[in-house]
């Protein structure tokens, strides 16, 4: 087995790709205080989406490149440990004090919507803001974590991948074109189905050769995400029908910037923007919760900006230190514990059977996996 796949293959830990984080939760932050203009800072979470299919698809595609398949109780445990830890301590932390806090507010079934990852649909089907429909976009995310690798193998099987990924992101794009006009905005705005365009864009950036984008590209790509997130675009058709693909856009310019060395990666690679990148998935877990509570106090746009960030900020980093970091480093080395236990077994197969006889679906494929690598 190949355990030392060209570097092409292997997408080691980038901090300029926490810079993008950190940008995409700064747009956030910015519009769930209400602290305008930056009407459309919801156009954040598809950055992150963008993010997260390029991030996914590079690590399932190094995956086949060293063992020929993809071990999906390894995936789905890793991503078990990346996401629930944090989140239920959350969780708990809203439904306590929330039948108190919002008794109006069904926080219990709100909560198990959340933690079941259901919230986008429901939400879709009823729109009821509460202090965790923020929880849609993670909804998102965890239901394409579960499709993904169960589809790539299929994706490069496929003559030519790239095409097949972007025939997939134009029916994407039409069919929220369709909602949008028929069932309208928050129907469209929440589903998985209706806002899975960004994930597949950064999954067919991931399959392409690519190669460093031209100079300024970067500072190319924050203007277009500052454009699309300026105007107050939130319940209007343009802001999912035009201000999303733009975001899209700019988030995967911003991706291959870091992604190839050029100066804008060492810009995102700045050293308080990758930290803030680092901590994106506890400060957009804490900070909604907060942020409505300010909201139906009354507290000011700017007081709600600052106070809110800054302590979600501070429980994140708690959060990140504490649990996040202590409960993955000792889930994966149980997992390698685990997978110990099994390689003799696994060493036993028999001589001279094709390994994609014995199982490894993606066997036969490092060709195929090969053509797509970016050019470096």
């Amino acid at each position: 087995m190949n355990t030392n796949p060209p570097h092409e293959a292997r997408l080691g830990y980038l901090p300029a790709l926490d810079g993008i984080r950190a940008i995409a939760i700064a747009m956030v932050l910015i519009f769930h205080s209400g602290f305008h203009p930056t009407g459309g800072g919801y156009l954040g979470v598809d950055v992150f989406f963008v993010l997260s299919g390029f991030l996914i698809t590079k690590l399932l595609m190094s995956e086949m490149a060293q063992q020929g398949r993809i071990d999906l109780a390894g995936f789905y445990w890793r991503r078990a440990l990346r996401l629930y830890p944090v989140f239920l301590v959350v969780l708990v932390c809203v439904t306590l004090p929330g039948h108190f806090l919002w008794p109006g507010i069904p926080i219990g079934q709100h909560a198990a919507l959340a933690g079941l990852y259901l919230t986008d649909y429901a939400q879709a089907l009823h729109y009821a803001p509460s202090p965790l429909t923020y929880t849609w976009s993670l909804a998102v995310e965890e239901h394409f974590y579960v499709l993904w690798p169960l589809a790539l193998p299929f994706v490069l099987r496929a003559r030519d991948p790239v095409r097949v990924m972007l025939m997939l992101y134009l029916v994407a794009f039409m069919w929220r074109l369709f909602n949008l006009a028929t069932v309208g905005w928050y129907p469209t705005y929440f589903r998985f189905d209706t806002r899975a365009s960004g994930i597949i864009l950064g999954c067919m950036l991931a399959l392409m050769p690519t190669e460093a984008p031209p100079k300024y590209a970067g500072i190319a790509a924050i203007l277009l995400l500052l454009l699309a997130a300026a105007p107050p675009s939130w319940g209007l058709m343009y802001g999912l029908g035009l201000a999303a693909p733009v975001a899209e856009v700019g988030a995967a310019i911003l991706v291959l910037c870091a992604f190839h060395s050029n100066r804008e990666s060492r810009l995102l690679a700045w050293a308080p923007l990758a930290y803030l990148g680092r901590l994106s998935y506890g400060v957009y877990l804490w900070h909604a919760p907060l942020m409505f509570w300010m909201r139906e106090r009354g507290f000011s746009r700017l007081a709600i900006l600052i106070g809110g960030s800054a302590l979600a900020v501070a429980l994140a980093a708690l959060s990140y230190h504490l649990i996040d970091r202590p409960v993955r480093i000792r889930g994966r080395a149980a997992l390698a514990r685990w997978r110990g236990g099994l390689r003799q077994p696994m060493a036993e197969r028999e001589p001279g059977v094709p390994a994609d006889v014995q199982g490894n679906s993606a066997a036969g494929m490092r060709p195929t996996i090969n053509a797509v690598r970016p050019a470096r």
